[in-house]
Parts: C-alpha cells; sequence; structure tokens
C-alpha cells in the first residue's frame, strides 16, 4: 500500500506502466473519450487551427472518419462553430469537382440520406440545407434526382414548405417526424410520455424531476454540483477510493470497517491511552519492562535534571534497596556529609571482594557488632587511630595513654584523660573518660619520664573513687616524690 504521493524523485521507467497508459513513441488505441485543450496536426507541426490534417498523397484520402456498430444517427464528422450569432462554417468543403460530397450506400430497408443539413435556434431564418448556385449555363440552387425505388420523391418535406408563398397542412399525414428539429414552442407533457431510449440533455437549470425515481438508472454521480446527499443514502460499501478533504469530516461508530489505515496521514489530534496496546509504556502507569532496555541519555528518579548517567533526587534518606521493599533493607541512603551503605539488621554484615554473587572471594567485612574483618595483609601509609568513645571496648588499641608533667597537668594523650596533682596524698588524680577504674578491670603500664627533684625509684598504681592514682618512691622510699611519666591502659 505504497502511497504514490509520496514519489518525489527519480523516473518510473516505461516498463513499470500499465498497458492502460498512452507513451509518445508506441501505437495505441484510445478505447475512451479524449478532451484536447491545445491544437493538433496529423502530417504537420505548424498549424494553428484545433485539428490539421495534411497528406501529400493523392491516391489516398486525408482524413477518414469511420463509425461502427451505430444504432442511431450518429454522425462519423461533426463540425461545431460557435461564434457571433449569423457567423461561422460548422464545415466547408473545397473541392475542384464537389465541394461537399455526400454517398450513402444502402445496405437495409431504412431511409438514408446523402447529405443531410440541420438548422436551429436564434430568431432569424433558419435553412436546414441552404443551396446557391451562380453563373454556368444552368445553376440550380438546390437540384435533386430519384429514381430505382418503388416511389420516387426528388423532394420529400416533413414540415412546412415555402416556395414563393406559403404551403400549409394539418400535418395528419406526416409520420417519422424528428423532434431533433423542434427549436421552438413547448411540447404538451401528455406528448412526452413512454420510455426513451435514446440520450436525453437536460441543460435548463429550470429542469427537474418529480417523483420517487425509481425509473432513473446508471445516474453518473459526477454530475452532481450541488445540494446535499442524505446521509441516508451513502450507506453500503465503497470499492473506490474516497477523499474526505474537507476538514470538519468525521467517522461515527467503532471504526471496525476501516482497514489499511496510514498512520503517516495522522496529523492532528491526540490518540487516547485507551486505544494503544499494553505493550506501550506510559508515564502515569505502574508497568514492567521485560525485555533489555538502553538509554543513550542521563536518567533521572524524582528529578528532571540529571546530570549522571543514573541521577536521584537531592534529598536525605533511603536511595537504593538491594534487598527488601519497606523498613529495614540492604542498599544504600544519604544523611547529611555521609553516604550510608546499610546492611538489613545487626547480624548482617557487608563484604567486599571479587567474583560474583554465587561464587564470591571475600577479602573485608564489616559487621552489624561493629568488627572488621579482613582476610589478608594490610598495607599502610598513615596511621591507626582510635575513635576513643566513652565505654568502648577495643581490644586492638590502648583504652587510653598520656604524657603527664611532674605538677599534674597533661602534657599530650587521647582526648579522654584528664589529671592534676593531689598534695594533701602526694599522689596524681586521673581521670578516664566514660570508664569506672579499677585494678582488676584493666592492663596499666607505667614509664617515668624524667625528674631533677628527688627521682624516684619506684612507682605504685592504685583505684580511688574509679580513677587511676600514682604514686613515685624516692631513693629512702619514701611515698611522694613527683616527676614526669607515661601510662597506657588497655581494658581487656
Amino acid at each position: 500500500y505504497l502511497n504514490a504521493s509520496n514519489i518525489t524523485l527519480g523516473t518510473l521507467m516505461d516498463a513499470r506502466l500499465s498497458a492502460n497508459v498512452a507513451l509518445l513513441n508506441t501505437a495505441q488505441t484510445f478505447t475512451a473519450d479524449k478532451s484536447f485543450t491545445g491544437n493538433v496536426n496529423v502530417g504537420t507541426t505548424s498549424s494553428t487551427s484545433r485539428l490539421t490534417v495534411m497528406d501529400n498523397n493523392a491516391s489516398n484520402p486525408t482524413l477518414i472518419a469511420t463509425h461502427f456498430g451505430a444504432t442511431s444517427d450518429q454522425p462519423a464528422i461533426r463540425g461545431v462553430n460557435s461564434v457571433t450569432d449569423a457567423r461561422g462554417i460548422g464545415v466547408e468543403g473545397i473541392g475542384g469537382l464537389f465541394g461537399v460530397n455526400g454517398d450513402v450506400t444502402a445496405a437495409g430497408s431504412g431511409s438514408y440520406s446523402g447529405v443531410h443539413g440541420f438548422a436551429h435556434g436564434g430568431t432569424g431564418l433558419n435553412y436546414g440545407l441552404f443551396g446557391m448556385a451562380s453563373g454556368g449555363g444552368n445553376a440550380y440552387g438546390i437540384y435533386a434526382t430519384a429514381s430505382g425505388a418503388t416511389n420516387n420523391y426528388a423532394g420529400y418535406f416533413s414540415g412546412n414548405v415555402v416556395v414563393t408563398g406559403v404551403l400549409s397542412a394539418n400535418g395528419s399525414g406526416l409520420t417519422n417526424l424528428n423532434a431533433g428539429y423542434l427549436s421552438t414552442g413547448t411540447v404538451p407533457d401528455g406528448r412526452l410520455l413512454g420510455t426513451y431510449t435514446q440520450a436525453l440533455s437536460f441543460t435548463n437549470p429550470g429542469n427537474r424531476f418529480i417523483g420517487d425515481g425509481l425509473g432513473l438508472t446508471n445516474l453518473n454521480a459526477s454530475n452532481i454540483i450541488n445540494g446535499t446527499l442524505p446521509s441516508g443514502q451513502l450507506s453500503g460499501t465503497y470499492n473506490l477510493m474516497l477523499n474526505f478533504s474537507n476538514a470538519n469530516n468525521s467517522f461515527t461508530g467503532d471504526g471496525s470497517g476501516l482497514r489499511f489505515l496510514n498512520a503517516n496521514n495522522i496529523s492532528s489530534g491526540t490518540l487516547l491511552d485507551a486505544r494503544l496496546s499494553g505493550n506501550v509504556a506510559l508515564l502515569d502507569t505502574v508497568q514492567t519492562f521485560s525485555a533489555n532496555k538502553s538509554f543513550a541519555g542521563n536518567v533521572g528518579i524524582g528529578t528532571t535534571t540529571q546530570g549522571y548517567p543514573l541521577t536521584f533526587a537531592d534529598t536525605l534518606g533511603d536511595k537504593i534497596s538491594l534487598f527488601g521493599q519497606s523498613g529495614d533493607h540492604h542498599g544504600f541512603g544519604v544523611q547529611a556529609n555521609e553516604l550510608q551503605i546499610i546492611a538489613r539488621g545487626v547480624g548482617d554484615h557487608i563484604s567486599l571482594g571479587y567474583g560474583r554473587s554465587s561464587a564470591f572471594h571475600e577479602v573485608m567485612r564489616v559487621s552489624g557488632y561493629q568488627l572488621v574483618s579482613i582476610t589478608g595483609d594490610i598495607s599502610l601509609t598513615g596511621q591507626i587511630t582510635r575513635a576513643f568513645t566513652t565505654g568502648t571496648l577495643n581490644q586492638a588499641t590502648p583504652l587510653a595513654y598520656a604524657t603527664i608533667n611532674a605538677d599534674g597537668t597533661v602534657a599530650s594523650g587521647t582526648p579522654n584523660v584528664s589529671s592534676y596533682w593531689d598534695s594533701a596524698w602526694n599522689k596524681y588524680v586521673i581521670t578516664i573518660a566514660g570508664e569506672t577504674y579499677n585494678d582488676s578491670g584493666y592492663q596499666t603500664l607505667i614509664t617515668i619520664v624524667s625528674s631533677s627533684v628527688d627521682p624516684p625509684v619506684g612507682a605504685t598504681s592504685a583505684s580511688g573513687d574509679g580513677k587511676l592514682n600514682v604514686r613515685f618512691r624516692n631513693a629512702s622510699l619514701v611515698l611522694g616524690a613527683q616527676a614526669k611519666f607515661s601510662f597506657l591502659i588497655y581494658k581487656p
């Protein structure tokens, strides 16, 4: 169902045309009527007449017009010259012997005319046959002879005959009258009854038909040029192409009879979602893509300003769930200044490795119990720093450590350490934030750094009120010496 209107380039070869197409270089026969708006020349290319036929062959007629199979008086040649009234010649013949020669070879028992003349219309004198003759020995305006028949009539007139006078009769003896010669007056309705087998032309706009039209057959709809055909008369099946060029045309009904529609011709309007198949993706409908899809541009979820291949809205909270449809889940989230990799529960863990899910080689695991497990060696270019949190159990790093000046102030150390010198009891009192220190629950290492006055020779530690107490003995083994020292505490 190709649309020929879309062919805008190239040339269609003659072989692709049907035998019903006329070609310039092929002998063909036109089997239907043709109208030419320009001149037609045969045997010449320079004539300005509508039809010119030229032939230099003296032995053959220049123009032959043959009418076969006629059942009525149809002319083989008709000359019409519609010009100013009382001017113009329909057919003109010029010859050395006969200007116009009419010859009928009768083959039946009808009536035959060698030359037939017909003039009608106007308000002047009409001559069916007008003859003029001048000069010569004898001049006959009209010369007629008849012989060889049962009844020979040199002149036969069906109507008024005027010969320098008037010859009139009631016409009761006239038969076989030709109504084609009626040029004035009106034929009574009673004379128009019956069946007409010949073509009738109704050229007066005032003509009309009355009745139910049952007797009218072979009507040509192309001749309907005004009025409106009732919609009830348009039912049925139309096998030929119909063009609906009026923008107000519309279809009603369920459309079940419409076939071979060309979607390229849909240039306006909107097709309802309900007319689309279930395989078409819609913006406002929950649907599932059952086949792979590739997106050449960026995809935004919750945003229309996607700047990356996959972009989420700039809001805090859960972003992607890899397992779980609500509540706790495996996935990713975002909080202020934080990217979250989320495990579903405290007993779950996050693993890093290689391979694939069903054949996974774990390298590192972060459990919900706040433990990190690494398989293999650890290579560091920096330091491991413990984030000291009150009450945190950590067997791999110290709970606290610091260097205490001789006056009891903290020289350096972890941020959970505070200290002072208790001069009443000659001891250093050290507080570990969030911890209730005791001798049996903690492992403590004390190292003397320096002392310039009454240097100590030993140290003791104890607990009091949940704090670490440190005392130094001098060379006389007397408690109460002061010194700069360091300590290290582990919590088993």
